[in-house]
């Protein structure tokens, strides 16, 4: 039987509908995707890191891009979910911190060659971002679903 972590659960769940609700705003939903990418990279380093807790405490010493670095450095990470995920770090840096944000093509030229797994949706045109997060997060998830399902999707484990 899976053990209460203390850790939000069913988070593919509520990220699905939380990044519908706030469909009409790039800046909304980078945030979202973001705090869902946080959760699981940090969810990463508490696992694989000796000094895991003075990483994840220590946000000033340790951001975010470090974090991405160290996973990437220990090979936990892939070259592409690196470059992904340090991709959307910067939209999201822009998003909460300019007056006024509006998703630009050249945010999004480091997707111009990835495409959505079986569709011919390019992720490099902000009409595509919301699927763009939605691929992200769910291949993020899936990259780690052995450390990631059993904390935050507890509910799939019972009776085990």
């Amino acid at each position: 039987m899976a053990k209460s972590t203390g850790k939000p659960t069913r988070i593919i769940e509520t990220f699905i509908l939380e990044i519908n609700s706030v469909s009409h705003s790039p800046r909304f939903q980078i945030i979202v995707t973001q705090g869902v990418l946080e959760l699981l990279v940090n969810t990463m380093i508490e696992h694989n890191c000796k000094n895991a807790d003075r990483i994840t405490e220590r946000a000033r010493d340790y951001p975010y891009s470090v974090k991405l670095v160290i996973l990437h450095e220990k090979g936990l990470i892939s070259d592409f979910h690196f470059q992904q995920l340090d991709a959307l770090r910067s939209i999201r840096n822009k998003a909460a911190h300019e007056a006024q944000f509006v998703l630009t093509q050249q945010m999004l030229s480091p997707f111009k060659a990835v495409t959505s797994f079986g569709r011919n949706v390019k992720f490099d045109e902000p009409k595509n971002f919301p699927i763009l997060c939605g691929d992200t997060v769910m291949g993020f998830w899936n990259h780690g679903v052995r450390l990631f399902a059993p904390i935050f999707e507890p509910h799939l484990f019972k009776g085990q």
